[in-house]
């Protein structure tokens, strides 16, 4: 007779816990079992792990299409800087650097594999420079040859 169960193996612990989370944010009905409470109160970072795990699994756009990866990088990279000087004062805080954010970063990562498959690893982002606007750039009358004035200008200005 053949078994129902996976063996331990078979089971990739990331994906089950996407999955698992997946499963309970379906489940619950918009519960609100903490009305009162403002993230920017919370300062264990285990707790602020499991939030962001959560978040980082269902968040979606408006139109409740997928974010792509990289988008959803750059999305906690500023939650991290939020978060940096939040805790400036209290104590140092990592997203990619503490231990109490490892699981996070594993759901992060294997929710980061999971949309470049869904949109077989495409990236929409600035087209490059023609010859011709490369051209125009350079040939500013602000850019000098010799010494390039609008860079004095940006880092001494």
């Amino acid at each position: 007779m053949e078994s129902v169960f996976k063996s331990a193996s078979e089971i990739d612990p990331v994906t089950q816990a996407i999955n698992d989370l997946k499963k309970l944010s379906s489940n619950l009905k918009r519960l609100d079992t903490q009305p009162d409470l403002n993230i920017n109160q919370i300062f264990d970072k285990r707790i602020l792990a499991v939030l962001l795990s959560k978040l980082v699994v269902v968040i979606k756009k408006r139109d409740k299409s997928e974010f792509k990866a990289d988008s959803l990088y750059n999305g906690i990279c500023a939650i991290n800087r939020y978060f940096i000087e939040k805790f400036k004062e209290i104590g140092p805080f990592n997203l990619y650097g503490d231990f109490e954010f490892a699981p996070f970063r594993d759901i992060l990562h294997s929710r980061m594999r999971e949309l470049e498959e869904i949109y077989n690893g495409t990236y929409q982002g600035a087209d490059p420079l023609s010859d011709n606007e490369m051209e125009q750039i350079f040939g500013h009358h602000e850019l000098d040859r010799d010494t390039p004035r609008i860079f004095l200008r940006v880092f001494y200005g």
